[in-house]
């Protein structure tokens, strides 16, 4: 018995180990489990590709390896199959060494004795991970090429082998308002023309039996009846053993092709038509060409204006008009000049800057505008205006350059006479101003003798005063002191107001400064104040405190403060009743500047008079000469201000202005 016993046991060892050594040498990972389910035994290749030992994978805790999403319903199907002593057969991931999941079909079965009860589960796991990518891949193929289908704008189809169509496109059954189901097959024949059918049946048909490609042209009824032209090719796909396995095909919609060769046609009928007539036109518009050539020519000699050409590559001049030759003094019969010979002809003095200019404009590929002088070979100057632009080709090269020369000479000239003119137009103007300074000097003559000797007499008084106290016993030197210091104060108001007489009398050119507009009308009221007083007006100032400063001329400005004060005291002269009143008034009314205003309490202005005030040579005096606030209104405007005079409340005038303040300041 002993002996039997280890003859089975020995024999049990060497069917387990030609067992072991079958599993190893199988490409799949095998694995055993007891009767319950619990895993005992997986083979080498299970244990190399998790990177797990055995150990650690048997029992229930080979699921450890299996992907996360996987392991439930894994552990769901082997217990059912253990309960239900049935096969097993599921897909699941597993993770191998290197951490990436690679999938795996897994077959297990029971092992059953005699009796019928399970011994043993046997089962393999299948690595089906290239399987899968290629199932993945086949799905995205046939995902793109629907995509693609869907994406082209001809109507898309496949058919069978045997030549019944089993897909057709959206845009197939958006065209034709019928759905896919009724196109399967034979069926998409019914949205064919009735006279196209029969011939498109045999044309399909012969493709299909003679295994080659299939082109033809037919009519599709569209979703609202009309009929639109197809041009259709349909090509088999084979397999590697040559045998069609799936035709493909295109619809593409040629109806307006088809429309544009009928219209083609009736367009050669209309041609051929219209040849005639067109020769007779041509011969009549070239004709008409050489009329407009000889114009052109006319049109250029009269405004004088040239035309040129310049190629770029090689700088040669391929053109010259009749004109340009005029106006540079070429000889046309000498031939076409170079660049160079014309670039003689500029001034020295401008012929490098025309040449970069020139060089410039073809570098960037730009037009440009130039002025220069040319000088003729017997020494006449001209005067010169050119415009070219840009010529490129269909790649965007530049290849040419035309443009127009112009004679702008006799222009020069008067604008030459112009800005004479207007030089002497100022210096007129700046003489009438000085002159009517003077005069309204001469009218203050009074006023400015009072101003003047009232300082003096002090200073006489005071003078006086000292050689009394000098000639006391003992002399009072405190008193006499005093008695200098106001011969000096009144010595230097006479120089002051002496020197503000002689500013407003010389003639000097405008000297534009940053001035304090309040101290200005101050000064010039000194000036009048005798004049106010012998009239009997009363003169009130608003002058508004923290004014910006501005930016003009002192002695300008004081003219047209003086003239206004001036008008205001001669209009309120001729009031016998009622007070007179001269207000003078500043303030910040403009965003950027002040507000002067004089405001009297004469008769006021007429209405029609308005529209006059500041006219050359108006005025409502008797003795006027009108151009006192003519002048006021240009040296105004000059400073960048407005004059204007509107009527004042209860009665009498105000004549205002602005003034731009210093920003500067």
């Amino acid at each position: 018995m002993n002996n039997e016993h280890r003859i089975a046991e020995e024999a049990v060892r060497e069917s387990e180990q030609r067992w072991r050594s079958l599993t190893e040498a199988l490409p799949q990972l095998v694995w055993s489990a007891t009767p319950d389910g619990a895993c005992d035994y997986f083979s080498t290749q299970w244990t190399e590709y998790t990177g797990v030992a055995e150990s650690e994978l048997l029992g229930w805790r080979w699921m450890d390896v299996l992907h996360p999403d996987d392991r439930a319903s894994t552990r769901q199907f082997w217990t059912d199959s253990v309960a239900g002593r049935r096969a097993y057969d599921v897909e699941y991931r597993v993770r191998r060494h290197d951490g990436a999941y690679g999938w795996f079909k897994t077959r297990g079965g029971p092992i059953r004795d005699s009796n019928g009860d399970i011994v043993k589960w046997f089962g393999t796991c299948t690595d089906i991970t290239d399987g899968k990518r290629a199932e993945e891949a086949l799905r995205e193929s046939e995902q793109r090429w629907r995509s693609l289908t869907e994406a082209l704008p001809q109507l898309v189809w496949s058919a069978t082998p045997d030549g019944a169509c089993d897909y057709f496109s959206t845009r197939w059954t958006e065209y034709t308002g019928v759905a896919d189901s009724e196109l399967l097959g034979w069926r998409w024949m019914g949205v064919l023309h009735p006279d196209d059918r029969e011939s498109t049946r045999q044309f399909w048909t012969d493709s299909v039996a003679g295994r080659r490609a299939y082109d033809v042209e037919y009519r599709v009824r569209r979703h609202d009846g009309a009929y639109g032209w197809f041009k259709t090719r349909g090509v088999p796909i084979r397999d590697s053993n040559g045998d069609i396995v799936k035709w493909f095909g295109t619809c593409t919609d040629i109806t307006d092709g088809k429309r544009a060769e009928e219209a083609l046609r009736h367009r050669e009928q209309e041609l051929r038509k219209a040849r005639n007539e067109l020769e007779k036109k041509v011969a009549e518009r070239t004709s008409e060409l050489r009329r407009s050539e000889a114009y052109l020519a006319e049109a250029q000699r009269l405004t004088r204006t040239g035309s040129w050409a310049l190629t770029v590559a090689t700088r040669e001049i391929v053109h010259l008009s009749d004109q340009f030759y005029q106006i540079f003094g070429l000889d046309p019969e000498r031939g076409t000049p170079s660049l160079q010979t014309v670039r003689q002809l500029i001034h020295p003095e401008d012929r490098s800057t025309a040449a970069e200019i020139v060089d410039k404009a073809i570098r960037k590929g730009k037009g440009f505008e130039l002025d220069y002088r040319i000088v003729l070979p017997e020494g006449t100057v001209k005067f010169i205006r050119v415009v070219a632009h840009p010529v490129f080709n269909t790649s965007g090269d530049l290849v040419e350059f035309l443009g127009t020369v112009v004679d702008v000479t006799e222009r020069k000239r008067a604008e030459e006479d112009l800005r004479e003119s207007e030089r002497r137009y100022r210096e007129g103007q700046i003489e009438l101003a000085h002159v009517n300074r003077v005069t309204t000097m001469g009218q203050l003559t009074a006023s400015i003798a009072h101003e003047v000797n009232q300082p003096i007499a002090a200073a006489v008084t005071n003078a006086d005063a000292g050689l009394r106290w000098l000639a006391a016993q003992p002399p009072n030197l405190e008193e006499v002191r005093d008695a200098f210091v106001h011969i000096i104060k009144a010595s230097n108001q006479a120089s002051e107001v002496v020197g503000r007489i002689r500013a407003l009398i010389k003639k000097l050119p405008a000297r534009k400064a940053s001035l304090d507009i309040n101290e200005t009308i101050l000064e010039t009221i000194v000036l009048t104040r005798s004049e106010m007083r012998r009239h009997c007006i009363l003169l009130q100032t608003e002058l508004a405190n923290g004014l910006p400063r501005i930016w003009g001329d002192r002695v300008q400005l004081q003219q047209v403060i003086l003239n206004l004060i001036m008008n205001a005291i001669e209009a309120m002269s001729e009031v016998s009743e009622g007070s007179r009143v001269l207000l003078i008034g500043t303030g910040a009314d403009t965003p950027d500047g002040v507000t002067i205003a004089v405001r009297d309490s004469g008769p006021g202005l007429k209405p029609e008079s308005f529209g006059h005030l500041f006219d050359p040579f108006y005025t409502t005096k008797p003795a006027g000469m009108g151009m006192g606030l003519s002048i006021c209104r240009s040296i105004i405007e000059a400073h960048g201000g407005r004059l204007w005079a509107i009527a004042n409340a209860p009665r009498g005038a105000v004549f205002q202005f602005t003034l731009h303040q210093d920003h500067a300041s």
